[in-house]
């Protein structure tokens, strides 16, 4: 397997001695770590890869490291040679770091995350070399950014993907104002294994300054007013979930939808379809407050049958009359495992369209989309992350796990008002920026007690 990776942060000439087992220098060739390096982008050296080894990486910024591999599981040569490039700016031609998907634990409890990229180093080969563990590193930060936590990046051309997989210790104490900070980063068993091919990129390396909030607490909404007429069709989708299935008349009740207007553009045919359900991912398990169904956008995590993930925004519909004062609220029990780049759970009221049947509807399984919208009115944009389900290993989530729960949405009064008398179709469902079949990584919401009322 083919990885990249990126290295971030301070990089320079000291060179470590592995703890154990034979260690033999690699011998430089061209530029030496012995010469002056404040203007050096590369460096090259021969090296026996059947032995523990130890490459600088050229000097950035007055910041020093040295990357300690262990002797190769497979290819190589006693005298292959290795160079190691060094930029201030991202290599061409990959995905943006801030769409890393996986997250270490240390960062699981803070959200809103800044990725800072200053270095990159690009590793590469005459002859092509497998490792059974990512390297280590030793990286000596000259200005550490107050508050930021140091990782190790991966890029998986493979997956056209990052992964954050390694936690710099730092040594000492650092403080605002503390120059020249060390940072440990032990081999990694995991990704495994490491393939360098010949070219350029080979394996790109970043030292990932990553900064985030802690979590706040999320205000109890404003209970909904005293029982009045509820303006929405099967708001516990008891009807159709007696039948079941999704109504057939797009003007009377709940159906399947996407919307032509997200980004991507969706495809129907690439989505799990929204289902009703009596059962949960988690939480009580149960639809909410003792109601016998629930509507589920997405899938299911731990689910092997259909893709995690859809293309765009796929999800469930009603056309509705915006009332004289009106007042929606409505609950779900939202999750995933993804990177928040990647995956959303969604509300909106979609202006001005009409549902219209989409290529591949059939009467057993309807599929519509909006046609006509003239604008959207957004309700909620969420990226609520539960973590991996019972027996997965993936657990990708951009800050800390969400614990799994029906939560209140709304209540929406003053974002309505101004669309009062007006026909619109409410869309509720998920999001996801490609369509995943991996079955790994996935998004989902259920839906239940919609309503729409209008108050006196």
């Amino acid at each position: 397997m083919r990885y990249l990776f990126a290295l971030l942060g301070a990089l320079g000439l000291s060179i470590l001695i592995a703890a154990c087992g034979a260690s033999v220098g690699p011998t430089p060739v061209g530029d030496t770590a012995g010469a002056p390096a404040q203007t050096q982008s590369s460096l090259s050296y021969s090296v026996n890869t059947s032995k523990t080894f130890t490459l600088a990486a050229p000097l950035l910024g007055g910041n020093t490291a040295a990357i300690q591999f262990g002797a190769a599981s497979s290819g190589g040569s006693s005298t292959t040679l290795f160079t190691v490039l060094g930029s201030t700016t991202e290599p061409s031609g990959l995905a943006p770091l801030s769409r890393a998907r996986a997250v270490p634990a240390a960062l699981r409890n803070v959200k809103d995350f800044t990725y800072t990229a200053q270095w990159f180093y690009d590793v590469m080969v005459s002859t092509s070399v497998s490792f059974t563990l990512a390297p280590g590193w030793n990286v000596t930060v000259a200005q550490p950014i107050s508050g930021a936590s140091y990782f190790l990046a991966l890029y998986d051309p493979n997956a056209s993907d990052w992964n954050i997989y390694a936690t710099g210790t730092a040594q000492g104490t650092p403080g605002p104002t503390t120059t020249n900070v060390v940072y440990l980063f032990t081999p990694a068993a995991s990704p495994s294994p490491i393939a360098i091919p010949t070219g350029s990129p080979g394996a790109v390396f970043a030292l990932v300054a990553i900064t985030g909030t802690t979590p706040t607490p999320v205000p109890t909404p404003t209970p909904p007013p005293a029982s009045l007429p509820n303006l929405i069709a099967d708001p516990n989708f008891a009807s159709e979930g007696a039948a079941g299935a999704w109504t057939l008349n797009s003007t009377t009740g709940w159906t399947p939808c996407f919307d032509p207007e997200a980004t991507p553009s969706p495809a129907a045919t690439l989505a799990p379809a929204p289902t009703i359900t009596t059962g949960t991912q988690g939480g009580t398990g149960l639809p909410y407050n003792g109601n016998t169904y629930a509507a589920l956008t997405g899938q299911q995590l731990g689910q092997v049958t259909e893709p995690h993930e859809p293309r765009g925004s796929q999800g469930i519909c009603q056309t509705i009359t915006v009332p004289t004062n009106p007042y929606l609220w409505l609950y779900v029990e939202e999750g995933g495992n993804d990177s928040g780049a990647y995956i959303a759970q969604r509300g909106t009221l979609i202006l001005g369209g009409s549902l219209v049947a989409a290529s591949g509807s059939t009467p057993s399984n309807p599929t519509y989309y909006v046609s006509g919208a003239t604008g959207e009115v957004p309700l909620f944009n969420d990226y609520t992350c539960t973590g991996k389900a019972t027996g997965q290993s993936y657990d990708n989530c951009t800050g800390s796990d969400q614990p799994i729960q029906w939560v209140m949405k709304g209540p929406y009064t003053t974002v309505l008002q101004p669309y009062v008398g007006q026909q619109a179709v409410l869309y509720l469902g998920v999001w996801a920026s490609s369509y995943s079949s991996s079955k790994s990584y996935g998004v989902y919401m259920y839906v239940d007690g919609v309503d729409l009322v209008s108050q006196p």
